[in-house]
């Protein structure tokens, strides 16, 4: 009987061991990247110049290589959206980065081939050395 408590024991231990083990690997995971690996500072007139280039170029290739995180089946929507700009312009006096997150916000003036442009202020982030598109944010004013 002694027996049977002490491998009960040895087993709920295991457990318990298994299971901190656990919650600490996903912890480490799930933790955002370090502020070693962000940015230091906002992109250069030439990488905004470079970022513009691609996503005015009108190839899909190009379009999805300039935006960062495009869900898995997105890419259509995407294309869509962007694969109507004939030219986009950042406004690099307008930069504005952010030392805790590692982004970056511009001013964009986004010129569809038929009809006026549109301004967005645009986040970029950096991903491997290049500056990529991440999303827009609301209440634009003209650049």
């Amino acid at each position: 009987m002694m027996m049977n408590r002490r491998w009960i024991v040895i087993v709920a231990c295991l457990v318990v061991v298994g299971l901190i083990v656990g919650v600490v690997a996903a912890f480490g995971l799930s933790s955002p990247q370090s502020v070693s690996s962000q940015a230091k500072q906002g992109p250069s007139a030439a990488q905004l110049e470079k970022l513009a280039a691609d996503l005015s170029s009108g190839s899909s290739s190009k379009i999805l290589a300039s935006i960062a995180d495009v869900p898995q089946g997105g890419e259509k929507d995407v294309l869509k959206s962007l694969g109507n700009i004939k030219f986009v312009d950042f406004n690099t006096e307008t930069v504005r980065f952010d030392t805790k997150t590692g982004a970056a916000v511009v001013q964009a003036r986004l010129t569809p081939k038929k009809g006026k442009p549109t301004y967005e202020r645009e986040v970029l982030v950096l991903r491997n050395g290049t500056w990529l598109l991440y999303s827009s944010l609301p209440n634009p004013t003209p650049t």
